[in-house]
């Protein structure tokens, strides 16, 4: 986005911002009104539902154009973004510059207080003012879904207050990645891992294309993951140090700027969670991954310092778990083989 791109956009998002707050003001206009229905009705002298249909005008208006307002505060600090060198674009981010990235709840909490703000202000005075039953029962399942969102996020509140140290900064193509994940939660010993680190490419549909499909898509092009089970010595209560250390191959591409208006964007990012986990849970951490002159494509990372953390696999078990046999080759290689038939898919058919 060039300088006078930046400028049009920052002032239709103020512009956007008085329209919205002429809503917020038409809502505070009937605050008098809806005081004098709260005093009638504590002398019985009008209905909930009554009621219900003196709040609506005040917080139909005031409560989404307070929350788009909010919203597009925060894109405009987005827009505002720091410059940077231009052979260090990994500085553009304070936290990258720091080795030091941590994850936070505020967006979890903003949509839950949103969401929070219109059912309660809109949808439940709504729900009684009609005094219909369907509508009703659709708001009341859909607090029900409201309840379930909050508990998902509760759930998963210490995950989104994980922080990442990283060893150097950037990651190296053609090089390492290293670093310690805090996780702000115990674990029983032996709790396995899983860290994962991703390379994604995410492909823009160009509006004049006259492609159907969706507007982007987004693959992942590289990855590579590590078992831990073995955590450094906790330098805190409640505080769990995973270890982990990636060489990342030569021919990967580096992280996007965020200036760029290409339609192909690289985003690279580690992800941590319990080794086959299925509930909630798990960190995200965007990290900078870039192409520089440390950059080999012989590079070979040393497993000293990973694999004392990582975790042992049984390769026998594992192999005689997924009914694979193996057998060595003349030239020195393994061939493993395997099938899809086996005594219990033979007895389990015979039950059925």
């Amino acid at each position: 986005m060039t300088p006078i791109q930046g400028l049009l956009a920052r002032s239709a998002l103020r512009g956007f911002q008085l329209f919205c707050l002429l809503f917020v003001l038409a809502g505070l206009a009937n605050i008098n009104t809806l005081i004098a229905a709260v005093e009638d009705r504590f002398q019985g002298e009008i209905s909930i539902p009554d009621l219900c249909w003196k709040i609506l005008p005040v917080t139909a208006p005031l409560i989404p154009s307070f929350l788009l307002i909010v919203f597009v505060e925060i894109n405009l600090r987005r827009l505002q973004r720091p410059t940077h060198e231009p052979d260090q674009p990994w500085t553009v981010d304070p936290m990258w510059r720091a080795k030091h990235i941590r994850l936070n709840n505020r967006v979890q909490i903003w949509i839950i207080t949103s969401c929070c703000l219109a059912y309660l202000g809109i949808a439940v005075p709504f729900a009684v003012g009609t005094e219909k039953t369907p509508f009703m029962i659709f708001f009341g399942v859909f607090g029900l879904v409201l309840i379930a969102m909050a508990r998902l996020f509760w759930l998963n509140r210490k995950w989104n207050r994980s922080e990442l140290r990283m060893a150097d900064v950037p990651g190296v193509i053609g090089g390492p990645f290293s670093g310690v994940v805090i996780l702000q939660q115990a674990f029983a010993p032996g709790t396995a891992f899983e860290v994962c680190l991703k390379c994604l490419q995410t492909t823009r549909q160009s509006s004049n294309s006259g492609d159907s499909g969706p507007p982007s898509t987004t693959e992942t092009v590289w990855s590579s993951t590590l078992h831990i089970d073995k955590t450094l010595p906790p330098d805190g209560p409640n505080r769990t140090l995973v270890p982990f250390s990636f060489a990342i191959p030569f021919e990967c591409e580096s992280t996007s700027d965020w200036k760029s208006r290409s339609s192909t964007s690289i985003q690279w990012n580690l992800v941590v969670n319990r080794k086959n986990a299925i509930s909630t849970g798990g960190a995200v951490f965007p990290v900078p991954v870039y192409k520089t002159i440390n950059s080999r494509q012989d590079f070979e990372l040393d497993e000293d310092f990973i694999e004392p953390f990582t975790q042992e696999v049984d390769v026998p078990a594992l192999l005689s778990q997924m009914h694979m046999t193996r057998q060595p080759l003349l030239s020195g290689g393994e061939r493993l083989t395997f099938t899809h038939w086996n005594q219990k898919s033979l007895v389990s058919i015979i039950a059925l």
